[in-house]
């Protein structure tokens, strides 16, 4: 029991000096070299191209539904579903890592 409690004890006060931490060391985004930031417009050139692809996702998740119970009907059809759910997967992705990053840039 002791020993829960010191351990919660020494978890609390490192969690509070997180939480305190002098800011004022980390340098500001301009200060920073660009080879040291990553490049959104790698991924989308701007905001409006991620939501066209959220669009089209969007749009095309029901076109899957199309394929259940004909996929054991031909190998096409499995073919097709498989690309279909590939090409989706790959903007989700790319929706995913866009919509992260972005959240993680600095905004002070």
């Amino acid at each position: 029991m002791k020993k829960s409690l010191l351990w919660a004890s020494v978890i609390a006060v490192i969690w509070c000096s997180f939480a305190i931490a002098d800011n004022s060391k980390i340098p500001q985004r301009s200060d920073i070299a660009a080879q040291y930031k990553w490049k959104l417009e790698d991924i989308y050139p701007d905001t409006l191209a991620w939501q066209a692809d959220f669009n089209r996702l969007q749009s095309q998740m029901g076109s899957i539904g199309a394929f259940e119970g004909k996929l054991g009907q031909s190998s096409e059809n499995l073919y097709q579903c498989l690309s279909l759910r590939d090409s989706l997967n790959n903007i989700l992705d790319r929706i995913y890592v866009y919509a992260n990053l972005k959240q993680d840039e600095d905004t002070r």
